[in-house]
């Protein structure tokens, strides 16, 4: 693929995660903005014509990301399938009439489709915490505009492990509290733990800034403060399983010190 479709592949692909994640967050201001963004770029001078139209490939990534179509594919029955494809990408009404619009392949499809999968992350019912979901989108994120820029693979950063997260957290707080094992965390762990993870993603630990670390110092403690009314006790850490067959060393006794 020639470098020019490259950049354009990453670019949309980057927005159309970003459209998610500001949907997500409640963010219309970003969430217009990049829109604009999307909608403009095809027409920028020095742009070369593409096969698609500009909101081809959004859809696509946006229905890949949300999953909605693939999900019914996967599970409706055959002879329900594909009237609830049609019925899934039939998501905007008209409020005068009740009449169901045509559906219209370009942005506001992508924005039906990005606040289907929204939904489901924003209800605290089904999705306690979206951390998790708005670590994995700013990855891919990453991802999208690596590929724009032409970063080689093995150059790219898109992901931060959680020896590196509960590093930075020591380093923030002198101490870090949270276990190594992951199913011992608390759900407020978790939101910071991926918070970190965000951090590092777009900005190394060498590169954070004084003004960086007292913002995430007080994301942090606001988080677990939130959830000081919910705290459980963490789960005890898994004996070491004995080994069937393995031999138990008694412990020697140590003689008394003789008065």
């Amino acid at each position: 693929m020639p470098p020019w479709a490259m950049d354009r592949m990453g670019r949309m692909s980057g927005w159309t995660h970003r459209v998610l994640l500001a949907m997500i967050d409640g963010d219309a201001e970003t969430l217009a903005a990049v829109l604009e963004r999307m909608a403009g770029h095809d027409t920028e001078p020095g742009r070369r014509p593409y096969t698609e139209t500009t909101w081809q490939f959004a859809i696509r990534e946006i229905e890949r990301t949300a999953g909605v179509t693939a999900l019914l594919a996967d599970l409706a029955p055959e002879e329900l399938r594909e009237q609830a494809v049609a019925n899934a990408l039939l998501c905007v009404h008209d409020d005068h009439s009740g009449d169901v619009l045509p559906v219209v392949r370009d942005g506001s499809l992508v924005l039906a489709l990005a606040a289907i999968a929204a939904w489901s992350v924003r209800d605290k019912n089904l999705s306690p915490t979206v951390a998790p979901v708005r670590l994995a989108l700013i990855s891919r994120i990453k991802e999208a505009e690596a590929i724009a820029l032409g970063i080689p693979e093995a150059e790219q950063i898109n992901e931060v492990s959680d020896d590196e997260a509960r590093a930075f957290l020591e380093s923030l707080h002198g101490v870090c509290t949270i276990p190594k094992d992951r199913s011992r965390w608390h759900l407020a762990e978790l939101d910071v733990i991926c918070l970190l993870k965000e951090h590092l993603l777009e900005t190394p630990v060498a590169a954070t800034t004084e003004d960086q670390r007292r913002a995430l110092d007080a994301a942090i403690k606001l988080r677990l403060q939130a959830a000081l009314g919910t705290h459980r006790p963490r789960p005890a850490a898994p004996a070491t399983p004995h080994v069937p067959g393995q031999r138990v060393q008694p412990r020697r006794k140590r003689p008394k010190d003789k008065r």
